[in-house]
């Protein structure tokens, strides 16, 4: 950014400058220099009695879109650009958004499903970067179950049927979080402890696909046990249901 002094007797050009819209005129008061930010009009006082402009700010850029050249403060970042500066300037842009705004949305739906690894990876890092997001969007969630409550159960119902591992996970966990217990435990945790045990049941010693393994907390919640992976262990379901809410440790 460059810097430059002007005398009292210029301070009409500067005035003038300031009036084309690509430039930013500061003010430096050597009597007052902690106040040296002020606008035009308020300066125009200031200047009488001898203070010194400085005309920052004078980089111009011309935009693509409408051609009209303006103050580089006009153009939004990209790391894409040369220069760290978009090619279109925030007006154009933001035009340009509202009259492709249906197009883009239908562009950005079709990436989302070519791409859900990414589109979660992205989502995930915005939300951990906005947690103010958060409650707004459980509002706006609750109120859609509320004013749509037929569609809501269908679309509830077809996630528990394409996500029976992450259903039961959620139910898990929510069970643990009622009880006051404590703890979570990931579906990538349950897949890798019975990956650990070979896919077998602690107890009767048969092994998937011939039985289903459920989990089976090893001191069990009604007795204070917590909802962590540690307390873990992969039963069948017929041997989960003998065992019921005692403490045995088949590992």
């Amino acid at each position: 950014m460059n810097y430059r002094t002007f005398a009292t007797s210029e301070i009409s050009v500067i005035m003038n400058i300031a009036e084309t819209g690509n430039a930013r005129i500061l003010f430096y008061n050597p009597i007052a220099p902690d106040n040296c930010l002020r606008s035009v009009r308020q300066s125009q006082q200031l200047s009488v009695i001898g203070c010194f402009a400085l005309r920052c700010n004078m980089d111009t850029k011309r935009c693509r879109k409408c051609w009209v050249e303006k103050s580089i403060d006009r153009f939004s970042f990209s790391k894409e650009r040369k220069g760290g500066r978009d090619v279109y300037c925030k007006d154009c842009r933001t035009q340009y958004t509202r009259d492709n705004k249906e197009r883009m949305v239908a562009n950005a739906t079709r990436w989302n499903k070519a791409h859900p690894d990414r589109t979660k990876e992205i989502q995930k890092k915005f939300r951990k970067n906005h947690p103010e997001n958060l409650e707004a969007d459980r509002i706006r969630g609750a109120l859609w179950r509320t004013l749509f409550p037929e569609k809501s159960k269908a679309a509830s119902s077809q996630w528990k049927k394409n996500h029976p591992e992450e259903h039961l996970n959620h139910w898990h966990n929510r069970r643990a979080l009622i009880k006051g217990n404590g703890g979570k435990v990931t579906t990538q945790e349950w897949e890798a402890l019975k990956k650990f045990y070979n896919f077998t049941c602690l107890c009767c010693r048969r092994k998937e696909p011939e039985i289903k393994l459920t989990r089976d907390h090893v001191l069990p919640l009604e007795l204070g046990g917590v909802n962590t992976i540690d307390n873990i262990q992969p039963l069948c379901k017929p041997c989960n249901s003998r065992k019921h809410a005692k403490h045995i440790d088949y590992r």
